[in-house]
């Protein structure tokens, strides 16, 4: 009975990881869809709603983050001029 307990708390921990991984991969696979030009909508469209979001006169510097075990890839900065897209980053 013991065994069995051990072999589904290990299988219950196995998905929760790989839910976690496959929540971070298409984050990053999202990012890549950003492009230079793109329209404030259509980043909103692909991302969500940001996290923070700046502005100073014309330009808007809007943060994107994601949870989880992993801090790399979890933040995207994007950088908009008159609602543009002039540059992604993540970190």
């Amino acid at each position: 009975m013991l065994i069995i307990a051990v072999v589904m708390a290990t299988v219950v921990v196995l998905f929760v990881a790989l839910a976690i991984s496959c929540k971070a991969v298409a984050f990053h696979s999202d990012i890549n869809k950003i492009v230079n030009g793109m329209s404030f909508d259509d980043v909103l469209e692909i991302l969500g709603f940001p996290a923070s979001e700046s502005i100073s006169g014309d330009i808007k510097v809007c943060i994107w983050r994601r949870n989880g075990y992993r801090s790399v890839g979890r933040v995207c900065t994007v950088t908009f001029k008159d609602d543009k897209v002039i540059a992604v980053g993540r970190e």
